[in-house]
C-alpha cells in the first residue's frame, strides 16, 4: 500500500515580526516519500474563524516568502501555519509551526486599495486570504473573561466571546452569554423557575443563570455586546420568528438580545462609525470581485476547489458587510464553486463552509429588500439546490448530512423508497438539551414494493423566507435531488406526504368575540349605507338606511383561529399539492399533501413548498338590528295617554279600596245586630 509522505516539517524564519510588513520564509524540510515528486501547499490558519488560508498552492517548489496577518490575540499573538505535501499519487500529509505576528497599529500602504493589477492566479490566491483576513479583524479590548462563560476567547465579533468550549452548550455562535453543562437545563419548561432567593454578594455566588442583584440571587437577563457602545438601544427578539419579545432571560434560548443602532454607526455593538463602515463595504467587494476575475479555469482538483471555499468563506465572514454592488458577484463566486465542488469529491464539513457563504449573501439581501430584485431570492434557492447536489454526491442509502446557519437549515437524506422515512429539521445542541424549541418535519410513507430502489432529498427550514407575518410557520422547503430509477422516482412522487409544522407563536384558538359595533340614525326620507371594518379580514358588515326615521345597530362576527395547511409553490411545472389539515395543538399542525396531478416528467431537481397558515373560523355571524324611532307628536300624545291611564287606574284602585271597606263595615254592622237579638231571647 502506499504510505503518505513522512518525517518532515516546517520551518519559519523569522520568528516573530509586524503584520503585512515583515516578510517571511517558510520552507518545507526533510520528507521522505517513494512516491515522487512532491508538490507542496502553504497556508495559515484564521484567527478569526475555521479557515485555512492559503498562501501559495500546491508547487513542487519547498518554500514560500510571504507577509503574514496577525497573529491569534487569544494566543500572545501566535499564528498557526501549515505545509500540505502531496506525493504523485495523491497522498498528503501535514506539518504545522507558529510565528509570533504582533497587530500593525497603523493602516498598512497596501490595504488601501486593495488592487491585484499585473498579478497571476497563485499571487491573487495569496492576497485574497491575507487581505480578507485584515479586513476580518475584531477589537476585543473590552471583551469580558470568556472563560467564566465557558466560551472561546473573542475571535469574531467585537468584545464578544467566541463559541461554546466543548462539552458546554449555549447561545450558539459568539456571545456574551454563559455555555453551561447539559443536565442544568429543565427537561420539560422552557425556562428555569427560580422559587427561592440566595443572599449574595457577587455574582459567582448565584447559580446558573442568576446574578446577585441587591444582595439577592435574582434571574439575569440577555443584554447586549458592549451596550451597543452607546450608539444603540438593546432589544430582544425571538430567535426563530425574529419579532421583537418582552423579556428574555438568560435561560431562555429562544430569545436573543441585538443592537439597533442609532443613525451613522454600524455593527453588532454600534461601534462602527459610518466612514469606517462603508470603506469596509468598499474593500470587501473590491476582493470579491478580484475572486470572481482569478476563479480558475483549468487544473481543478480537490486542493484548488479547497483553497476556493476557504478564501469565499473569509470573504462572507462579515456579512453586514457585503454590500449591494457585489451581491451578483457574490452569487456568481458561490455558484462557480459549487460546480468546481460537484466533480472533485470534497468532505461535508468543508463544503458546509460554502452554507454559510450562502447564508451570508441571503441575510445581505434580506437586510436590502426594498433595493433587491425579486430574482435574488430564486437564486439563493438554486444556489441550495446545488449545495444539495453536492452534499447528496457521497451519501449511501440511510445516510443523512445536516446544516444549521443563520437564515436556513437542511437535512439532506438517501432513502430506500419501499421504507417509511422522516425527515427532522436539524437542532442545536442547546435545542436538544433545553426543549424549547420542535422540529418541522417531513414524513414519507411507502405506496410502492420496489426494493433497492432510492431517492435522494434535502429538507430546508427557511428562517427568514418570505413575508413572515404571513405565516404561522416557517415555510418548508422539500427538493427532490435524484433517484435509482424513472420507475422509482415516479413513486416517489404520487406518495403522500405527511409535514410537520411548528408555530411561530403560540396559537390562541378560543373563541373571541369582538367589542366592534357601531349605532347609526336614519332620517325620514334618507336613504344611504353604512359600513362597519370587522378584524381579521372579515368581510365587512353592510346596513342600508330605508327612508324611514330609526336607527341599526351593526357588530362583528365572533370567531377563533385554526391553522390551515398551504401549498405555496412547485419549480416543477404547473404540479399543485392538495394539503389537508389532519390535527393541530396550540404549538403545532400535522398536514397531509398529495400530488393533484400526475407527474410524468422525470426532471431533476425539483421542489415544493409547505407552510401553515391562521384562519378565522366564525362561530357567529355579524348582526344588523332595526329599531323604530317615534316621531316627537307621536311621543307627546303617548306620553299625555299614558297619563290619563295611569289616574284612570289610580281612580279605580282608590274606589275599589273604599268599596271593599265599605262592604267589610256593612258585613261587621250585620253581626252585630245578629249578637243583640239572641241576646234578648235568652
Amino acid at each position: 500500500t502506499n504510505s503518505p509522505p513522512s518525517l518532515g516539517y516546517l520551518e519559519i524564519i523569522p520568528t516573530n515580526g509586524i503584520e503585512l510588513i515583515t516578510e517571511f520564509f517558510l520552507s518545507s524540510k526533510n520528507w521522505v516519500s517513494d512516491d515522487l515528486p512532491l508538490s507542496y501547499e502553504f497556508l495559515f490558519h484564521s484567527a478569526y474563524h475555521a479557515a485555512e488560508l492559503p498562501l501559495r498552492g500546491l508547487t513542487e517548489v519547498a518554500y514560500v516568502t510571504t507577509i503574514l496577518p496577525r497573529g491569534n490575540p487569544s494566543m500572545n499573538q501566535l499564528l498557526r501555519c501549515s505545509v500540505v505535501v502531496v506525493d504523485i499519487t495523491g497522498s498528503f500529509s501535514n506539518s504545522s509551526a507558529y510565528v509570533s505576528v504582533i497587530e500593525n497599529t497603523q493602516s498598512p500602504a497596501n490595504t488601501q486599495n486593495l488592487q491585484f493589477t499585473g498579478v497571476n492566479q497563485k499571487s491573487a490566491t495569496r492576497l485574497l486570504s491575507l487581505y480578507s483576513e485584515f479586513l476580518n479583524k475584531v477589537n476585543c479590548s473590552l471583551a469580558p473573561n470568556c472563560q467564566i462563560f465557558n466560551r472561546l476567547p473573542c475571535i469574531d465579533v467585537d468584545n464578544t466571546c467566541g463559541p461554546c468550549v466543548t462539552p458546554f452548550v449555549g447561545y450558539s455562535g459568539s456571545h456574551n452569554s454563559a455555555c453551561v453543562d447539559q443536565l442544568s437545563f429543565p427537561t420539560r419548561s422552557r425556562r428555569l423557575t427560580f422559587e427561592t432567593r440566595t443572599v449574595c454578594n457577587i455574582s459567582s455566588g448565584c447559580r446558573t443563570f442568576e446574578n446577585c442583584t441587591e444582595g439577592l440571587c435574582q434571574p439575569a437577563y440577555r443584554v447586549c455586546s458592549d451596550s451597543c457602545s452607546g450608539h444603540g438601544n438593546c432589544i430582544w427578539t425571538n430567535v426563530y420568528s425574529g419579532k421583537v419579545v418582552s423579556t428574555c432571560l438568560l435561560s431562555d434560548f429562544s430569545c436573543m438580545s441585538k443592537c439597533i443602532c442609532d443613525s451613522g454607526y454600524f455593527g453588532v455593538a454600534c461601534s462602527r462609525n459610518y466612514t469606517d463602515f462603508e470603506k469596509s463595504v468598499s474593500q470587501r467587494c473590491s476582493l470579491i470581485d478580484s475572486l470572481n476575475t482569478y476563479l480558475p479555469v483549468s487544473n481543478i482538483n480537490y486542493f484548488t476547489v479547497k483553497e476556493l471555499v476557504h478564501i469565499l468563506s473569509s470573504l462572507t465572514q462579515r456579512q453586514d458587510e457585503i454590500g449591494i454592488s457585489c451581491i451578483n458577484t457574490t452569487i456568481s463566486a458561490i455558484r462557480t464553486i459549487l460546480s468546481y465542488s460537484l466533480v472533485t469529491n470534497l468532505p461535508s464539513d468543508i463544503v458546509q463552509l460554502v452554507a454559510g457563504s450562502i447564508s451570508a449573501v441571503y441575510y445581505a439581501i434580506s437586510t436590502h429588500e426594498s433595493k433587491m430584485s425579486s430574482n435574488l431570492v430564486s437564486s439563493i434557492e438554486d444556489l441550495i439546490s446545488v449545495l444539495i447536489s453536492v452534499l447528496a454526491s457521497d451519501l449511501l442509502p440511510s445516510e443523512s448530512f445536516s446544516v444549521i446557519t443563520s437564515t436556513f437549515r437542511l437535512t439532506v437524506s438517501n432513502f430506500f423508497i419501499a421504507h417509511k422515512i422522516q425527515l427532522v429539521e436539524p437542532r442545536s445542541d442547546i435545542e436538544v438539551s433545553s426543549q424549547n424549541y420542535l422540529p418541522q418535519s417531513y414524513l414519507y410513507s411507502p405506496t410502492t414494493q420496489l426494493l433497492n430502489a432510492w431517492v435522494k432529498v434535502g429538507l430546508i427550514v427557511w428562517c427568514t423566507k418570505f413575508s413572515r407575518n404571513s405565516y404561522l410557520s416557517k415555510p418548508l422547503t422539500i427538493i427532490v435531488n435524484t433517484a435509482s430509477s424513472v420507475t422509482a422516482l415516479q413513486q416517489y412522487r404520487e406518495s403522500p406526504v405527511v409535514v410537520d409544522t411548528q408555530n411561530d407563536f403560540s396559537l390562541n384558538s378560543t373563541y373571541v368575540h369582538p367589542s366592534v359595533m357601531e349605532t347609526h340614525k336614519c332620517y325620514r326620507n334618507q336613504v344611504h349605507n353604512s359600513r362597519l371594518s370587522c378584524p381579521m379580514n372579515f368581510y365587512n358588515v353592510t346596513a342600508s338606511c330605508r327612508g324611514k326615521e330609526e336607527y341599526f345597530r351593526m357588530a362583528c362576527p365572533s370567531y377563533r383561529l385554526e391553522p390551515q395547511c398551504i401549498f405555496l409553490e412547485s419549480t416543477f411545472g404547473n404540479t399543485e399539492y392538495t394539503c389537508f389539515r389532519e390535527s393541530f395543538t396550540t404549538s403545532g399542525t400535522t398536514c397531509t399533501c398529495k400530488p393533484s396531478t400526475r407527474i410524468n416528467d422525470p426532471l431533476l431537481p425539483y421542489s415544493f413548498v409547505f407552510a401553515t397558515t391562521t384562519l378565522p373560523i366564525i362561530y357567529v355571524n355579524s348582526t344588523v338590528e332595526y329599531l323604530r324611532i317615534q316621531s316627537s307628536t307621536s311621543q307627546l300624545s303617548t306620553l299625555a295617554g299614558f297619563t290619563l291611564y295611569s289616574f284612570g287606574a289610580i281612580l279605580l284602585i282608590t274606589l275599589c279600596c273604599i268599596l271593599i271597606a265599605h262592604m267589610k263595615d256593612t258585613k261587621l254592622k250585620k253581626k252585630e245586630s245578629a249578637s243583640e237579638v239572641d241576646c234578648r231571647q235568652l
